[in-house]
């Protein structure tokens, strides 16, 4: 694993360490399998842990707390901070300094010289008392402090077989998984999403059986396994939740939605309220976060109307909606206010974002490039690389738009997408969809969350997803294309 992190070194763009990271999809799911089978289960957890959401692993690293290494070392923390502001920001064909063109094999240069620098700054650091495991991979030991509350279930399908790891503050507890391999979730995958467009569009299409048999599927043979043997919960704490991290293929499937619905208490939606998080160390990111000065701000970004794309009604009536709800608190931009530019300036001053437009993945090999398609976009547009460069402490990034949280089959390992980014980017929470829903559909499930939100915290809107979801499901009980598309991510 450590030969592999190497590859996403900052001494590469992002295009070129998203290439490389392809070629190895899989390995970690591989290595974790591996373990397990020969009885080291907590490495087998790890090694899943660190195997993956590389990309994300280097941008955290960057998010590291060092007020205790400025106030003991602050050369060094000053060396070591210029150095990833240096590493981290875009690369651009012309040099300041020399006021002409520098090229690409000169920036290539420049840029690995860098890195070796941060490189041995990093090892200087750890060779200072206190700071010997400063940005070092965790091991197993650390998983179970940064499930927290938990419990957090890693779920892994290798070429050997799947197991799952539930993670809590106490332990981390292997669940041999039968009849799961690498194989069978790819190829789920591939069967759930291609069933889903005729699924969406038509009550009768013969996808929604083929939909409701692989969601049976997964409670069968991960969903059931695993919930058998959570820990026990206090029933007056109300529905347990659970954090699901599934790895490689696994992760683009609905998990949440698993189960048999016609089956009273034998679906995940009837037992646990889920969440998701790319690794653990993602999830205590996101805890760490603090509410912003201003407590009740709320930033609206409608779209209703893109060239090229369909129609979005549904994007005004949920911001008229958010308006009736929240009143003064309400900041919208409309028009040509809704473009990359103004939205981050927007975003700090404001405790939640919701946008309510299309989104984008053109190209599945670099979902860093993947957009929330506001008014600019073919000029400006706003991209995921865009939001994980941002550090925002807010409480809710509300994503109405079309497939923010599925990074696709190309590096479904790196779980790189516009949920993940806004949850690297600050956020505790984030609400985002795997695959498109329909507009009236988005409108009811948005205005049930806030109507819960308005009335407690930010930390209610897990539950109040859960409960918008199992409306919906009550209503379409046959057609869990409508339903199951939603998740949550984070705290």
């Amino acid at each position: 694993m450590e030969q592999l992190a190497a590859t996403a070194t900052l001494d590469l763009d992002r295009n070129s360490q998203e290439s490389l990271l392809g070629q190895f999809a899989g390995i970690a799911s591989d290595a974790a399998v591996c373990a397990a089978e020969s009885g080291r289960t907590a490495d087998a957890a790890a090694l899943l842990e660190t195997g993956r959401a590389m990309l994300l692993a280097t941008l955290l690293d960057a998010r590291t707390d060092l007020t205790d290494l400025t106030r003991r070392y602050p050369e060094l923390a000053a060396r070591y901070i210029d150095l990833r502001q240096a590493l981290e920001m875009p690369e651009v064909p012309h040099s300041a300094a020399q006021g002409g063109p520098v090229s690409a094999a000169r920036r290539v240069t420049l840029r690995r010289a860098q890195y070796d620098d941060l490189r041995r700054t990093i090892e200087d650091i750890r060779g200072r008392p206190g700071f010997e495991s400063f940005l070092a991979v965790p091991g197993s030991d650390a998983l179970t402090g940064m499930a927290g509350t938990g419990p957090v279930v890693l779920v892994a399908a290798g070429s050997l077989g799947g197991w799952a790891f539930i993670v809590t503050g106490d332990e981390v507890r292997p669940v041999e998984l039968e009849g799961l391999d690498a194989f069978h979730a790819e190829q789920w995958a591939r069967d759930f999403y291609r069933v889903l467009g005729g699924a969406r569009r038509s009550a009768t299409d013969p996808g929604h059986a083929t939909a409701r048999t692989l969601l049976g599927r997964l409670w069968d043979v991960i969903a059931e396994p695993v919930l058998e043997h959570l820990p026990p919960t206090d029933p007056k704490h109300g529905t347990p939740r659970v954090w699901w991290s599934a790895a490689g293929a696994l992760g683009l499937l609905p998990l949440h939605a698993a189960g048999h619905h016609d089956q009273p208490g034998r679906s995940v939606l009837d037992r646990v309220v889920s969440s998701y998080t790319p690794t653990l160390r993602a999830l205590a990111h996101a805890r760490r976060a603090s509410p912003p000065v201003d407590e009740s701000s709320l930033l609206v970004v409608p779209v209703p109307r893109m060239p090229g794309r369909p129609p979005l009604p549904g994007a005004r009536s949920e911001t008229a909606q958010l308006e009736r709800l929240f009143g003064d608190a309400v900041t919208v931009l409309r028009g040509e206010r809704a473009g990359r530019d103004d939205v981050l300036a927007a975003l700090p001053r404001h405790r939640r974002v919701h946008f309510a437009c299309h989104a984008a993945v053109a190209d599945p090999r670099h979902p860093s490039e993947g957009t929330l398609e506001l008014i600019d976009r073919h000029v400006r547009p706003l991209t995921v690389g865009d939001i994980t460069g941002l550090r925002l402490t807010g409480d809710l990034a509300y994503l109405s738009a079309c497939t923010t949280a599925n990074a696709g089959s190309a590096l479904a390992d790196e779980s790189i997408h516009l949920a993940s980014a806004f949850q690297l980017a600050g956020y505790r929470h984030v609400i985002g969809t795997l695959w498109p829903v329909p507009d009236g559909l988005a409108r009811r499930v948005s205005d049930h969350v806030y109507r819960s939100v308005r009335a407690d915290s930010a930390d209610a809107v897990p539950r109040a997803l859960h409960d918008a979801v199992h409306a919906l499901r009550k209503r379409y009980p046959d057609r869990p294309a409508l339903w199951a598309a939603y998740v949550h991510s984070g705290a």
